[in-house]
């Protein structure tokens, strides 16, 4: 596996495994005829229409092949808003989302950045545990919109990401990143919107670990 951050090229997979992702998770929380219908048009045209903009930190992982195996992607205005995250179905609890969301830390930690929050869903208690694992705090529950339906939401926090992770402080940006962002859109009225997360895994408290794994694995 290997971290890198998104390019322009990689539009088309990221909105594919984000609706892939959607589909193999999501299926409780949205109505069949919108999975099966329009799932994968708004997927392809939020990927189309996403900017870039130097406040984002998109990375991804790939496997040997280079085909994506998962991403994630932040708004570093701070606090920083952690917008998404997913791994590709039949990849999950493999350790994928802690090394992207350890990844996306120490790039925080290298722009100078550590607090950071997101939106779950209520009914996801596999995400909430993995944050919880990770030293993420819940906070307020709200009726969130996700591309127009809605879903109950609770917000989670960490008053210094990095370090919850394990990041190192260090100056420039983090091997790999672009500095100072990658793609990804500026941070709006809709950037409270939820997170979607799909990887459950346990928490490791070393970021250099994971990401010396994801690069030798």
């Amino acid at each position: 596996m290997r971290l890198r951050p998104a390019t322009e090229a990689d539009r088309p997979a990221l909105a594919a495994l984000q609706a892939g992702s959607w589909r193999d998770a999501y299926a409780h929380a949205f109505p069949a005829d919108w999975i099966a219908t329009r799932l994968d048009a708004v997927m392809a045209a939020h990927w189309r229409d996403r900017p870039m903009d130097e406040t984002a930190l998109i990375l991804v992982a790939e496997d040997a092949a280079g085909a994506l195996s998962g991403f994630v992607a932040l708004n570093l205005a701070p606090p920083a808003y952690v917008d998404n995250l997913h791994v590709r179905p039949g990849l999950r609890s493999g350790g994928v989302g802690r090394a992207l969301l350890a990844a996306a830390a120490e790039g925080l930690a290298a722009r100078g950045g550590a607090a950071a929050w997101l939106w779950v869903m209520e009914s996801n208690a596999g995400a909430r545990r993995f944050y919880r694992r990770l030293g993420g705090r819940e906070g307020d529950r709200a009726e969130k919109d996700l591309f127009g339906v809605p879903v109950r939401a609770v917000r989670v926090s960490w008053e210094d990401l990095p370090a919850a992770l394990g990041a190192p402080r260090r100056g420039g940006a983090v091997s790999g990143n672009p500095a100072p962002g990658g793609i990804g859109r500026a941070p709006t009225a809709k950037a409270d919107r939820m997170t979607e997360t799909d990887d459950y895994s346990d928490a490791i408290s070393s970021v250099e670990e994971i990401i010396d794994d994801a690069r030798n694995g």
